[in-house]
Formats: C-alpha cells, structure tokens, sequence
C-alpha cells in the first residue's frame, strides 16, 4: 500500500514540476506572434479591443496609429529587455553560477524593466484617451465597466483600462 502511495505521489508531483517547462515551452494560442504587426501589437487598422466599437474619425484613427507605432516600438524594445531578463534569470537558476546576489541583481532589474513597460502603456492609453471625445470616453469607460462586471471584477484579459 505505501509503495503504490509512493509511486502515485511521485507521478503526480513529476506531473505538476513538468508543467511550466511545457507551458513555457509552448507557443501562445494563435501562434507565436498572435497579437502582433509590423508596428507592434496594434496599429490604426487593428485597434486595441477597448477601441474597437467606438465611432473614430478618420483623423482620430490616424493619430491613434501614429501613438501606437511611436509609442508601441519604444514598449516593445521593453518588453524585450524584459524577456531577456527573465531568460536570464531562468538560465542562472539551472546553473553553478548560481548565486542570491545575481538572482536578485536580475531579478529586480526585470521589475523595473516592466515597472517602466506599465508605465509606457499607462502614457500610451492615456494619450488615446485624451484624442476621444467626451462622449467617446463616456462611451469607453461604461464598456469597461461592463466588462469587469461581466469578468466578475477589475480588469480581465485583453482588457487592460482601469478607471475608478
């Protein structure tokens, strides 16, 4: 009885170690670059979903496209030194080259790498707000509402606006 309680326990707790290596290893739903264009995840044809059902005029869209392609390139760069960070970090925690200082060294560079990426949306967003009008914002903001209250609180995938 133990011995089989054993084993069971040991498939189990293999299963549960093996899963972030898999869901690391896998590309993302809809391919490894769902989500992202020439100019980075959005551009003026494909809007961020908060955008989408708005009514924009053709200047809106065009000076929206302009904020993301601008905005969205200085984001990216960010991101990637984010992720270089964090593979990094992922590298030097399976090595002999570990230590707490170089752990913590990276890993509170890869915090302030995404604390300025948050930062850098929260302008971009900002700036998209600040082209709508203020029935568009009106308009925006109870979409957002709605959809926390559907997600059954703040925020939710794809979904990033926050507004009190």
């Amino acid at each position: 009885m133990n011995q089989h309680l054993i084993k069971v326990c040991l498939i189990v707790s293999g299963l549960a170690l093996s899963v972030p290596f898999v869901l690391h290893a896998a590309p993302p739903p809809g391919g490894p670059h769902h989500f992202m264009g020439k100019l980075g995840p959005f551009d003026a044809e494909h809007l961020p979903p908060y955008l989408q059902e708005l009514k924009l005029t053709d200047e809106q869209r065009a000076k929206i496209g302009e904020i993301l392609k601008t905005q969205g390139e200085a984001m990216r760069g960010q991101f990637e030194a984010g992720r270089k960070v964090h593979h990094e970090l992922r590298k030097l925690s399976f090595s002999s080259e570990y230590t707490e200082e170089k752990a913590k060294t990276l890993s509170e560079e890869g915090a302030k790498t995404m604390s300025e990426a948050s930062l850098m949306r929260a302008r971009m967003d900002h700036a998209i707000y600040q082209l709508l009008t203020a029935e568009q914002q009106k308009q925006l903001n109870e979409r957002m509402e709605n959809f926390r209250a559907r997600r059954g609180g703040p925020g939710g995938a794809g979904f990033r606006p926050e507004v009190d």
